[in-house]
This record gives structure tokens, C-alpha cells and sequence, in this order.
């Protein structure tokens, strides 16, 4: 497929596209696992959008591990940013083969999202319109690790829930122009995945 005209990501290949224009209190009973699974050691907090992001919530499905992150005054239930790593033990796909699979999962669920891949990783964004699953508007990003320290696949997601109170989705140039302005944001989100200096931590045996 095609690529994104004007996209600065570097040596990509676009595996699917479809889209349209203070201090964290956490309880310690929260975090259901340890954040040390295997060789992957789950970060305690991560600094993005110039805050600290606090380990607030875990939970396994499987070999799936998922840490959820949330900076001040923000819960897993009540929150406008949120972090999230996924660890999948035992899992080694290709940024390409986690690209094709991830497009087939998103393209059930929102018509706007771009999967594209480099050689080193796997990116997506993605915009979710409010359904039963989602209560609001909602964008995410995507970058995978593929680091064979890890032993397994490792995921970075950033997902911003805008402020669309005032949307109209019944007027469909309306809806147009919101979808306009989340497909700048999920760029802008995009973009700074692609740019963090975020690493997995593996090298414990």
C-alpha cells in the first residue's frame, strides 16, 4: 500500500491504512503483578508530556501482560492521558508480521487507523469514535520493541482521550472537521512515540 504523503517516518512499509481526515496516589493493592515478568522489567513510572506517568494498574491474559500508566489526579477509570506497556511473553513476530496482524484487529474496531512498519519496529495510530466500548472520542499510538533480550514482544501505547463535548455527530461536516482535528492529533501522537527515548528493560536473566 501506498504511504502517507508528506510522512516523515523513515524507511517504512505501510502494512494497513484506512484513515479519515502533582504526586500520583496509588494504592498498592491496585497493581495486581509484579513488574518484573521474565526478563522484562515493567517501568515504575515513565516521563512523558513533561509529567510523570505512576505504575497504577496490571493485569495478565495468558502470556499478555499489561501496565497501565497514570500521571496526577488521574485514575485507570477517570483519566485524559494515559501510558500503557504490553509485554507478550514467548511471542517474537517481525514489525512487519505484528503490523498485518494489528491492522486486521484495528480494522474491526474504528475505520481510522495506520499501521506501518520499519525494520527495528512496528507503529500505529488509531482514532476511536464513541460506541459501547468507548464512551468518547479517543486516539492512541503504537511503537513495538522486537528485542530478543526480552523474549518476547514489547509494546509502548499512548492514548489521549480529547475533550469532544461539543461535537456534532449528527451533522456530518461537523463530524468531518472533528475527525480532521484528531488525525492532527494522532500525527502529533505518533510523532512523539516514534521520538521517545523509551527502551525495555531486559537485562535482568
Amino acid at each position: 500500500m501506498a504511504a502517507t504523503a508528506g510522512c516523515a517516518y523513515p524507511a517504512k512499509t505501510i502494512v494497513g491504512k484506512n484513515d479519515a481526515q502533582g504526586a500520583v496516589q496509588v494504592a498498592p493493592s491496585i497493581v495486581e503483578l509484579p513488574p518484573r515478568v521474565g526478563s522484562f522489567q515493567a517501568p515504575n513510572q515513565i516521563r512523558e508530556f513533561d509529567r510523570d506517568f505512576v505504575l497504577a494498574s496490571s493485569s495478565q491474559n495468558g502470556g499478555r501482560f499489561l501496565f497501565e500508566y497514570v500521571s496526577a489526579n488521574e485514575t485507570v477509570d477517570n483519566w485524559k492521558t494515559m501510558i500503557s506497556v504490553v509485554y507478550a511473553k514467548g511471542q517474537s513476530p517481525s514489525p512487519l508480521q505484528w503490523g498485518k496482524t494489528f491492522s486486521m484487529s484495528a480494522a474491526r474496531d474504528t475505520p481510522h487507523y495506520s499501521v506501518w512498519a520499519t525494520k527495528d519496529n512496528g507503529y500505529a495510530k488509531v482514532i476511536y469514535e464513541p460506541n459501547g466500548q468507548f464512551p468518547g472520542y479517543e486516539v492512541d499510538a503504537f511503537r513495538t520493541y522486537h528485542l530478543s533480550a526480552c523474549k518476547g514482544l514489547v509494546a509502548l501505547q499512548y492514548a489521549i482521550r480529547p475533550d469532544m463535548a461539543d461535537a456534532n455527530d449528527n451533522d456530518p461536516k461537523a463530524k468531518h472537521e472533528v475527525l480532521l482535528k484528531l488525525a492532527a492529533q494522532s500525527k502529533e501522537l505518533a510523532d512523539r512515540i516514534r521520538d521517545s527515548a523509551w527502551v525495555p528493560d531486559c537485562s535482568r536473566k
